[in-house]
């Protein structure tokens, strides 16, 4: 038989509820160490397998008409294709900013991410060139 050695290092306050998990711990490792007894004088009852349920085939929901098919949602443009593409210094700088911005509560990460949407921009640094200005006074820049 072998033994089981666990060794954990911690710095708690109160150590007490530690202790005591431990010793919980301690229990039912030797509840799964422990020799299995088998009584040989009593016969084993073999027990049916329970018989697997029977289940329907879902149904297939009907699509919903009110909802738009991606294929209707206006596709945005890359900026590189139009020419108003961000440097990748500039990038970096919108992105710190409305990182910033974002970080100061939940209001602000909902008011960028509206202004996104409205505006069809996946992400800040695929944004144009020409709504910098907008963005700038958006998070107050």
């Amino acid at each position: 038989m072998s033994s089981l050695d666990i060794n954990i290092n911690f710095n708690v306050r109160g150590l007490e509820p530690v202790i005591a998990s431990m010793e919980r711990l301690t229990r039912v490792m030797e509840t799964f160490t422990a020799p299995l007894e088998i009584d040989a004088a009593r016969p084993v009852e073999v027990l049916p397998a329970p018989a697997p349920e029977k289940k329907e085939p879902k149904k297939k929901a009907e699509p919903k008409a009110d909802k738009p098919k991606p294929e209707d949602k206006p596709k945005q443009e890359k900026p590189a294709e139009n020419g108003e593409s961000l440097t990748e210094e500039e990038q970096l700088a919108i992105r710190g900013k409305a990182r910033d911005f974002m970080q100061q509560g939940d209001e602000n990460k909902a008011a960028v991410r509206d202004w996104l949407k409205a505006n069809s921009i996946e992400r800040v640094t695929l944004m144009p060139r020409s709504l910098l200005p907008e963005f700038d006074k958006l998070i107050g820049a």
